[in-house]
């Protein structure tokens, strides 16, 4: 709600109420002055990496390297990841196909068994 709906006689005071607000903005932005932007500087750890990782271009690994902290955290879970994904492909597994072809899982040492070979004779004849 403005002054100026009062009438003529109050048009003057919302004029100089409105001068006197210019003046106080005026005064609030010269106060202050303007801050230069200064970028973080993000502090620099040594870490070992067992694989090479590019990053924009940036190639980091294997062996010691500086990297920002704030990327050791990404770069370990992914070498974590790697390590387990790896794992899960080239680890010894082992299943026997049960009802409805579905892999039962079962100790890879199963497969050393020497009454495994004897099963076997047994269901091929």
């Amino acid at each position: 709600m403005s002054l100026e709906e009062y009438g003529p006689e109050i048009k003057p005071l919302a004029r100089a109420k409105k001068r006197l607000e210019r003046k106080e903005a005026k005064a609030r932005a010269v106060a202050k002055p303007p801050r230069a932007y200064t970028k973080p500087v993000d502090k620099v750890v040594a870490v070992t990496l067992t694989m090479p990782h590019f990053i924009n271009g940036v190639a980091y690994g294997p062996g010691v390297v500086k990297i920002p902290q704030h990327m050791v955290a990404g770069l370990l879970d992914t070498e974590q990841r790697v390590r387990e994904n790896d794992a899960r492909l080239t680890g010894k597994r082992a299943a026997f196909i049960g009802p409805g072809g579905r892999p039962m899982p079962v100790p890879y040492e199963a497969f050393d068994s020497p009454l495994l070979n004897v099963l076997e004779a047994m269901t091929v004849s």
